[in-house]
């Protein structure tokens, strides 16, 4: 069967400032179905091999701990080295908090104070870094408050995946990789929940942009919350034109 290599390289979250207000849906017109399922398609890269290769574009993200019957990513997460740390850690773990208790029953984001390795499972790694965040030559510190990327004060990413008959596919390979998420660039930036809890939205699959309520306006809001849930809801590998839309 042939196997082509494919990589793609991003800049995640080219501006991640975010605002940070509590009612964070102000502003943002709710996505129709319609609206979801484009956001899932482009924003995930959901379909970019599949309709490259002539198969039905699917969702594709992390796969399930076979142990556990749901995603299950383990996170390292450092101690604090000042009261600084101290506020983003805690932020982090808030974040995580909000996540599990969302995504009960399909995710377990699960935080660790010691350095880890991928396991056995393949499931995904995720390395927090304080003070790392990429800031391009000229770029406001605000706006690059905070990033996911392969590596601290990186600011690009690498994927890839085999095509032809998809037993070794995109979320596996997702799964096989360290993912930082960098903490504040160490300048004039103001770390906020809402920017920690946006930064897990792309650590989890929102790779490719920003859209209405996720970084276009505010960091989050109940649009960015709708993809995520109609995202790790249905099934892996589900046809798009056949998955169920979820707002809670």
């Amino acid at each position: 069967m042939r196997q082509v290599l494919i990589s793609i390289f991003l800049v995640f979250l080219s501006a991640c400032g975010g605002e940070s207000g509590n009612n964070n849906s102000i502003n943002v017109v709710p996505f129709t179905d319609a609206q979801i399922k484009e956001t899932i398609s482009w924003v995930t890269l959901t379909d970019s091999a599949d309709v490259r290769d002539g198969r039905p574009a699917k969702i594709r993200r992390y796969s399930e701990d076979p142990a556990l019957g749901l995603v299950r990513i383990r996170i390292y997460l450092p101690d604090a080295t000042s009261s600084s740390e101290s506020d983003y850690r805690q932020k982090f773990l808030n974040s995580v908090a909000i996540y599990n208790q969302k995504l009960n029953g399909y995710l377990f984001l699960e935080v660790f104070n010691t350095p880890l390795s991928i396991d056995s499972n393949n499931q995904g790694y995720w390395r927090v870094s304080y003070n790392t965040s990429y800031v391009p030559a000229g770029g406001n510190y605000q706006n690059y408050c905070a990033n996911v990327s392969n590596a601290p004060n990186s600011g690009a990413n690498a994927y890839g995946w085999e095509l032809g008959d998809w037993t070794f596919t995109y979320n596996n390979t997702l799964n096989k990789n360290i993912f930082w998420i960098n903490l504040n660039n160490g300048q004039n930036c103001n770390l906020t929940q809402d920017i920690v809890t946006h930064e897990i939205g792309h650590a989890l699959g929102l790779v490719s942009g920003h859209f209405n309520g996720f970084g276009n306006g505010p960091a989050i809001s109940d649009n960015m919350w709708a993809v995520l849930f109609t995202f790790y809801k249905n099934p892996n590998n589900m046809p798009l034109d056949q998955i169920t839309i979820y707002r809670n």
